[in-house]
């Protein structure tokens, strides 16, 4: 289960130390899954699971909106993002998540998509969600299609804006000399992609390998280490905040 250390311009306690929290994130998960199981006498079916990460994930959202003296508003579209909660349930505990930051540079304030900060290298994703089954094709430079069962939907093309968070990551890495590559990919986990650029630099991952990808990140479990914690709280101390003192 991934570690959620940003959500969009919320407050998070790992703003206020990455390094204490991620270590403790996944001590109390351990913990609770203990106490979960003692619970149940060691027998927990998949629905039980199901139960266990709900619970867990209401955690995650409040350490990702609130500290001991400040909290966030959570935009009620979080609670309900289903491809939120699939990451963060099929990702390792050492993988740790800015979901949807707008990230800060110099005079810049940039909207960016999802970045994923593994023990061995970044990940910046851009996800696109359509009817399930459809197919989305580019049509230009600035536009895709999305072949629906009964229409055709055009849309921005996806690879602008993973283009534009996957560099405003390079430039916040490069002011800070950190070395780490940053891999770009497109998410389309509902859907199939056709014609996209065999050339490409960004990686496109549709439903066909969708598991495959998962389970490629699965293989980064390892410790959590100390160049991917300060790479995530560079990415924190450039990530946009909006909070108020807690009552």
């Amino acid at each position: 289960m991934a570690q959620l250390i940003q959500l969009e311009r919320c407050i998070s306690r790992y703003q206020i130390d990455v390094y204490r929290y991620a270590g403790r994130f996944i001590h109390q998960k351990k913990r609770r899954l203990e106490q979960y199981k003692e619970k149940h006498k060691g027998e927990i079916d998949q629905k039980g699971m199901a139960s266990f990460y709900n619970r867990f994930f209401q955690q995650q959202l409040n350490w990702a909106t609130t500290t001991a003296t400040e909290a966030s508003g959570l935009p009620e579209r979080y609670r309900m993002d289903l491809w939120l909660r699939t990451l963060l349930k099929r990702l390792d505990e050492t993988v740790l998540m800015l979901y949807e930051p707008v990230l800060l540079y110099r005079e810049a304030a940039v909207p960016a998509d999802i970045i994923l900060v593994t023990p061995y290298k970044i990940w910046t994703l851009k996800m696109i969600t359509g009817e399930s089954g459809s197919v989305f094709q580019p049509y230009d430079r600035r536009q895709w299609k999305e072949i629906r069962s009964e229409s055709i939907h055009y849309t921005v093309n996806p690879l602008i804006s993973l283009q534009r968070t996957t560099e405003m990551v390079r430039k916040i890495f490069n002011e800070h000399d950190i070395q780490w590559a940053v891999y770009p990919c497109l998410l389309v986990p509902e859907s199939y992609v056709e014609f996209s650029n065999p050339n490409a630099l960004e990686r496109i991952i549709d439903r066909t390998q969708l598991d495959a990808w998962f389970k490629e990140l699965s293989s980064y479990r390892a410790t959590l280490k100390r160049d991917q914690l300060h790479a995530a709280e560079i990415l924190l101390k450039h990530s946009e905040v909006v909070s108020e003192p807690r009552t």
